[in-house]
């Protein structure tokens, strides 16, 4: 992306710099039920983790189905206690990158705005409902490309460990290649749908929105920028490992603020440069 990658990051940063008590505020509602899920789900998995423990321990020695069946309820109840937490969490993030992309391209914030009042911004009546739905329309799509990256894996795992299927070194290298080759293909799928939820949004403003057509140009905006995008996530990789000896404490200051204006930013200059929209 030569200069543009770096002019991105500059507007970012300057964009930040004039209003950071606003996005800060702004992504703070959505930090914050990010930790209790993180909070809980740790919880949840050690307390699981002791369960199966238990389980191995005495499970052979006497019968003892009651721990496995509580190993089963809690995951059912991690199940439905998170669910609508994730839901929440995800209305958030999505509606809060709508409006990094509005402040973007206005390059300024409206007086009195609040930010924790416009982290609600995925909530109006006319955003709700639609981007609901879109959203159950990715997450199917996002199960499909797993289930597919799931399969060429095993594929794989299954054709490595057929050379020699009583030797453990043998087996040992067939699941790590498999179990990389299905990070790369979901991650990569991951990468060419991260566009959707933006695209939406400008088709929501001039045009009557398809859900099939911003999956499309997603796919698009991605193919033709494929390694600037690349390139841009991992310009990040520093930053979260300071964010992560930080005890998450940057994000919360300014890390996540920054990333979603420089990728609200990439997205806007994809647009402009493919014409897309």
């Amino acid at each position: 992306m030569d200069s543009h990658y770096y002019t991105i990051k500059a507007r970012a940063k300057e964009l930040l710099s004039h209003q950071q008590p606003y996005y800060v505020s702004l992504t703070a509602l959505h930090n914050l039920a990010f930790i209790i899920i993180r909070f809980v789900s740790t919880i949840f998995v050690m307390m699981m983790c002791v369960q199966i423990i238990q389980m191995n321990t005495y499970y052979y020695y006497v019968g003892n189905s009651y721990t496995s069946s509580n190993v089963f309820m809690s995951m059912i109840l991690l199940t439905l206690l998170g669910s609508p937490w994730l839901f929440f969490a995800g209305c958030l993030s999505k509606g809060i990158d709508i409006k990094f992309l509005e402040w973007y391209r206005t390059q300024k914030v409206t007086r009195n705005a609040s930010g924790i009042k416009d982290s609600f911004a995925l909530f109006s009546h006319n955003r709700f409902f639609p981007y609901t739905v879109l959203g159950f329309f990715v997450f199917l799509i996002k199960i499909i490309f797993i289930m597919l990256a799931g399969l060429i894996a095993s594929w794989v795992t299954l054709f490595i460990a057929l050379f020699n299927s009583l030797d453990s070194t043998y087996n040992l290298l067939a699941v790590f290649i498999g179990g990389l080759i299905f990070l790369l293909i979901k991650n990569t799928f991951m990468l060419f749908l991260s566009q959707v939820y933006y695209v939406y949004y400008d088709m929501m403003q001039v045009q009557k929105a398809s859900f099939i057509k911003a999956v499309l140009i997603s796919f698009r905006l991605i193919g033709k920028n494929f390694m600037h995008y690349m390139w841009l996530n991992l310009s990040f990789v520093g930053w979260n490992i300071v964010d992560f000896c930080c005890f998450g404490m940057l994000r919360l200051a300014w890390l996540d603020a920054y990333m979603r204006m420089t990728y609200a930013g990439f997205y806007d200059y994809m647009k402009e440069r493919e014409s897309v929209g």
